[in-house]
């Protein structure tokens, strides 16, 4: 009987252990350029701004494949800040996306990323100072 208990208990290990190695997600990427080819250039956590000039970042989404919707939505988190939705077409085909996001002001940013259907596929944060 106590075989049998570790046999179940050692295959259902392994089960799990298959399980996991087959999970994918997608990537979030801060850069400081614009992406046109998918591959991350410029990737930040900090970022000098002046305020008299426009400021962006690159916000770049990667999938393990298709991302299977029309629509991506990205969010702009800066406390004392308008946190608007903004969204962006994409090809369902495509295995990244990348947004242009303005930086209005200095502060901790967080972007959030949600798929047509509303549900989050992740966060990235970015740190903005005054040059």
């Amino acid at each position: 009987m106590r075989s049998k208990i570790n046999i179940l208990m050692f295959c259902s290990f392994v089960l799990f252990i298959l399980c996991i190695q087959n999970i994918e997600s997608q990537t979030i990427y801060v850069c400081d350029q614009n992406i046109t080819d998918g591959e991350p250039k410029g990737e930040i956590s900090k970022l000098k701004i002046d305020l008299m000039k426009e400021n962006f970042a690159y916000i770049l989404v990667k999938f393990p494949s298709a991302i299977g919707c029309n629509k991506l939505q990205f969010k702009r988190y800066l406390q004392g800040n308008p946190n608007p939705v903004m969204p962006l077409d994409v090809d369902p085909s495509a295995t990244w996306a990348c947004f242009e996001m303005y930086l209005p002001d200095k502060g901790n940013y967080i972007f959030t990323v949600f798929d047509c259907n509303d549900v989050e596929l992740g966060q990235a944060k970015l740190t903005v100072e005054l040059k």
